[in-house]
Parts: C-alpha cells; sequence; structure tokens
C-alpha cells in the first residue's frame, strides 16, 4: 500500500465517523489482500443502518464513492451500500464472487461490535458442495464445446461457445483446486495459486483467447476433458445439468455462471 492509499483511507475513516447512519467500514479488493498496484483504488462495503439502507434501497442508490476527479479524495473510492443483515447472508445466499471479496476483507472502522463477529465467520464449501459444483461446470464445459459444432457458419454462436468452454473450464479448476471464484478480472491470478491444472492449460487457454479458433478451442476442451475424466458421469445426467441452469428460475436456483 503507497502513501497516497494509506492517506486516503484515513481521510475516509475521519469522513464515515461522522456519519452515525455509517456502522461499519469493511476494506476488500486487492488492498485487503496484498495484492495491490500503485494505481489500484480503494473498494468497501459501507454498512449502514436499516433505515438508512431501506431509505437507499428506495431510490436504488446503492453506490458509494468517489469520481476519479474528486476534489475530495485523490484517489477513487469504490464503495457499496449493504444492511448489517447482508453479513449474516451471505455465506449462505451469496456467490462465489462476494463471498471471495468478503472473504479476504478486513473491518477499518466500526461502531458494532456485531460487524467484527459476523465476519469472522466463513464457511467452506462442503465435499458435497464441491463435487456437485464441479458436475455442474463439466456439464456445461462439455456442452458449450459441442453446441459449436451445430453451425459452422455462425460466428456469433461460435464465439459464444468458445468463450463459454473457456469459463466454465475455469470454474472447474478453480472448484476442483478449492479456490473461490473472484471475477473476470481477478481470474488470471487465482488461477495461478492452483496446484492442480491440466497440463498447459493457461498456455492453451491463451491461445483460444488470442484467436479465437474453433480448432484452439477443441485442442483446448480436450486436454480439460482428458484431465478430469475420472469424474466423467452418465450423459442422461449431464444433460439434465444443462436443462436445469437453464431452467434455473424454476427450478429455484442460481445459473451456474453466477454460483
Amino acid at each position: 500500500m503507497n502513501i497516497t492509499q494509506e492517506n486516503a483511507i484515513k481521510k475516509l475513516i475521519k469522513y464515515v465517523s461522522t456519519d452515525n447512519s455509517i456502522l461499519g467500514l469493511i476494506l476488500c479488493g486487492s488492498l485487503a489482500k496484498g495484492t495491490e498496484t500503485d494505481q489500484s483504488d480503494i473498494d468497501v462495503f459501507v454498512v449502514v443502518t436499516d433505515k438508512r439502507f431501506n431509505n437507499e434501497k428506495l431510490h436504488k442508490n446503492y453506490f458509494w464513492g468517489t469520481d476519479f476527479d474528486s476534489e475530495e479524495f485523490n484517489i477513487e473510492i469504490d464503495g457499496k451500500i449493504i444492511p448489517k443483515d447482508f453479513l449474516s447472508k451471505v455465506w449462505k445466499y451469496g456467490n462465489e464472487s462476494i463471498k471471495s471479496t468478503l472473504y479476504y476483507s478486513k473491518l477499518i472502522y466500526s461502531i458494532d461490535s456485531d460487524i467484527e463477529d459476523l465476519l469472522q465467520y466463513k464457511s467452506h464449501t462442503s465435499e458435497k458442495e464441491k463435487s456437485e459444483n464441479i458436475r455442474k461446470f463439466y456439464s456445461l464445459m462439455k456442452s458449450c464445446r459441442y453446441s459449436a459444432d451445430d453451425d459452422l457458419d455462425n460466428t456469433l454462436l461460435i464465439n459464444k461457445c468458445i468463450y463459454d468452454t473457456i469459463f466454465y473450464a475455469c470454474r472447474l479448476v478453480l472448484a476442483y483446486n478449492d479456490v473461490l471464484f473472484p471475477c473476470i478480472k481477478n481470474l488470471y491470478k487465482e488461477l495461478n495459486t492452483c496446484s492442480k491444472l491440466p497440463n498447459n492449460f493457461i498456455k492453451l487457454m491463451n491461445e483460444v483467447l488470442n484467436s479465437y479458433s474453433l480448432d484452439k478451442m477443441v485442442e483446448f476442451y480436450d486436454s480439460v476433458d482428458d484431465y478430469f475424466k475420472d469424474y466423467r458421469f452418465d450423459n442422461k445426467l449431464r444433460k439434465g445439468y444443462v436443462l436445469e441452469n437453464e431452467l434455473f428460475w424454476y427450478f429455484d436456483t442460481f445459473p451456474y455462471s453466477e454460483i
């Protein structure tokens, strides 16, 4: 953390300490995790009273922060307004991206002791849930790979299938390594922490993304599929996962991309 970022955080704490509707300030993102650069902005969750949150909710006013040219701060503050109740529900209902964010977060200001207690609680993916996620991501990876063959003259379809095959292969690898999916922006960082990867996984993935070649995607897919050959399962069940994802609203579940 450089001096500009450090001073901005001190100024931010002083700024919120005059507002009794703000119960706490949670630092997250690269600054909390220790992977920041000199250009990193300040990502925070702003925990507010229920009264304030309900008022902000009426206007969908969930963003709290500054612009690049703010006179108040010389660094961007990217904040999200949440109620305290959010912290008690996130580990049960939140997706991996938000869990990953909070997993490495730090409480930098609070006038409510409950906030620190809620942040200390971090649930872990059970073996059953891990196995289920591996099947879900494997199913969609395979479905996307073969959907690309449906119309070889349809560039939009092929490119979408190429991207989705890559995406679900990455989700599969992260789940296998017990690593939470962060966000697309930080996906490479998390993949580089994985100890169990298919041969040349990132190299082959980059070749696909730099070319959007169907042949390259098939080569990549075959490599990943072979690595996970022990996890192959009944094709009818695999298609059931694909349909559950398509009809997620009916089955009262998340689309698999949002797990």
